[in-house]
C-alpha cells in the first residue's frame, strides 16, 4: 500500500495529510525467515503488476474496509496453506520447499545454541582473558629464550673468531696461553 502525501507548512503549525492510496499486490515467494513456527516461510517479492494496482481516496478506502479489519491471530498463515500457495501458485517443487525448511531449521538450531551459550557468557569471557594472559606470558618467555639463544650464538661466533685470531698470532711466534680442562681439575 502506498499513500500520497500532501503537506502544508505555515509559521504557526505544520500539518501532514494523506490524499490518495495506491494498493499493489506483490508476488509471493519462498522465504528463509527462521521465525516461522514450522515449515517454509512465505514472503513478498519485489515484483508487482502495475495494471493490477488500485488507487482511491483515503475516505473511499476506509469506507470500503470498515468492519473488515483482521485480528493479529487471523494474519497467521498455517503451514499447510503456505505449502499449498508456494507449491501450486508460486511453482516451487517439494524438494525446494524441503531444502529451505532444512536451512530454516539449521538457523533455528543456531539461535537456540546462542541463547544457551548466553548463560555461559561470563565464564567464557574469563576463560578468554586467562588464555590471552597465558599466551602473552608464554610468548614473552619464548621471546626471551630466542634472545638468549641469539646472544649465545653470537658469543660462540665471537669466541670462534677470537680463537682463530689467537691461533694465527701463535703461528707467528707470539707467546700464548691456553687452558685445557685437565689443567683446571
Amino acid at each position: 500500500m502506498e499513500a500520497s502525501l500532501s503537506s502544508s507548512s505555515t509559521a504557526d503549525s505544520k500539518k501532514v495529510a494523506f490524499d490518495k492510496i495506491h494498493i499493489r499486490q506483490y508476488e509471493r515467494s519462498l522465504g528463509d525467515n527462521p521465525s516461522v513456527s514450522c515449515g517454509p516461510a512465505l514472503t513478498l517479492g519485489w515484483n508487482y503488476n502495475p495494471n493490477d494496482s488500485i488507487s482511491c481516496s483515503l475516505e473511499e478506502y476506509e469506507t470500503f474496509r470498515e468492519g473488515c479489519r483482521r485480528h493479529k491471530n487471523e494474519m497467521i498463515v498455517p503451514r499447510s496453506i503456505r505449502e499449498a500457495i508456494l507449491h501450486r501458485e508460486c511453482g516451487y517443487s517439494r524438494v525446494e520447499l524441503a531444502k529451505v525448511v532444512k536451512q530454516i531449521n539449521a538457523c533455528k538450531a543456531k539461535r537456540r545454541q546462542t541463547v544457551t551459550n548466553l548463560q555461559h557468557e561470563k565464564l567464557e569471557e574469563k576463560i578468554e582473558t586467562m588464555l590471552s594472559g597465558f599466551k602473552r606470558i608464554t610468548c614473552q618467555k619464548l621471546d626471551e629464550d630466542l634472545a638468549l639463544e641469539k646472544l649465545w650464538d653470537e658469543a660462540t661466533k665471537l669466541n670462534t673468531t677470537t680463537n682463530n685470531n689467537n691461533s694465527s698470532i701463535c703461528q707467528e711466534g707470539l707467546p700464548t696461553t691456553s687452558l685445557e680442562t685437565t689443567d683446571i681439575i
